[in-house]
């Protein structure tokens, strides 16, 4: 459970506009890591949605990227 707690959290920073821009790609890159589909999912709304600033877009694409390679790996 403090896995998903720990995903939640980076989610919160990453969609957050409270946080710079650095941390908020630096919360995407972390949930890059985790393969959770909750990370997944959330990566993938923030990079199609160009509400987002694009350098959270193109940290989330990237990141997304590795997600699911971890996701298939488990």
């Amino acid at each position: 459970m403090e896995n998903l707690d720990a995903v939640k959290a980076l989610i919160t920073v990453m969609q957050s506009t409270s946080y710079p821009l650095d941390v908020r790609a630096s919360a995407a890159e972390g949930l890059g890591y985790t393969g959770f589909t909750t990370a997944i999912d959330a990566l993938d709304t923030v990079m199609k949605s160009t509400s987002y600033p694009l350098d959270v877009r193109v940290a989330a694409a990237k990141a997304l990227g590795r997600a699911v390679g971890v996701a298939t790996r488990k």
